[in-house]
């Protein structure tokens, strides 16, 4: 008895396209209110940079350093979501330099920025130490910042490659920004905890968030 041939794979259903997981007017909710919560940041953490104008504090201290750095991130965050009101395809085919600035730099921002805080806290718990304590968050940023530009510089993204090259390197970009991020966050979790043991008066570390 003869067995039937096998079917044409000409003859199998095409595959059904893929649709988003959220509906388009969802999504353009979310857009809109992750793009005023980060405008509103925006204007928050700027009116407070003029009032450290207007009353005179010291340009250069943790306090204005902080607020530079907040103020740098919700820029960046406020302009990538309005991509999305228009083209949302067009932020994701940006240049490499582009790309690096709206995606990779904000996440190098929040270290600058808890490295900031826990550089304060060291100071406060050890005073003498300063200058060591700078070098060592400025290393653990120089490293950070290097891993990322790096990685972004030799990736294949829009080259037209296999991207093996690109996985590689992601996987090493977060293995190292992960590793940074807990070691910063144990710092800082320590640095805490020695203060709250041995607590000193509380305008001491006002000086010290007003100092460079």
């Amino acid at each position: 008895m003869d067995t039937a041939p096998p079917s044409n794979s000409s003859t199998l259903p095409p595959p059904v396209p893929l649709r988003p997981a959220v509906a388009p007017s969802v999504q353009l909710g979310f857009t809109i209110l992750y793009t005023a919560l980060y405008a509103v940041l925006f204007l928050v953490v700027y009116a407070q940079l003029w009032l450290l104008y207007l009353y005179r504090h010291k340009r250069w201290s943790y306090q204005s350093i902080f607020l530079f750095l907040c103020l740098l991130w919700a820029a960046l965050r406020t302009t990538l979501f309005s991509f999305y009101f228009s083209n949302a395809l067009q932020a994701n085919h940006l240049p490499v330099a582009i790309y690096w600035l709206l995606y990779c730099f904000p996440v190098c921002l929040q270290f600058f920025t808890l490295s900031l805080i826990n550089l304060y806290f060291t100071q406060v718990r050890l005073g003498r130490m300063k200058w060591l304590a700078r070098c060592m968050y400025g290393a653990l940023n120089a490293v950070f910042l290097c891993v990322n530009v790096v990685c972004a510089a030799l990736g294949d993204r829009g080259r037209g490659g296999s991207g093996e090259r690109t996985w590689n390197l992601v996987l090493v970009r977060v293995i190292v920004n992960d590793s940074l991020f807990i070691l910063d966050a144990v710092l800082l979790a320590v640095l805490l905890l020695l203060l709250t043991r041995h607590s000193g008066p509380p305008c001491a570390a006002q000086q010290h968030w007003e100092q460079p």
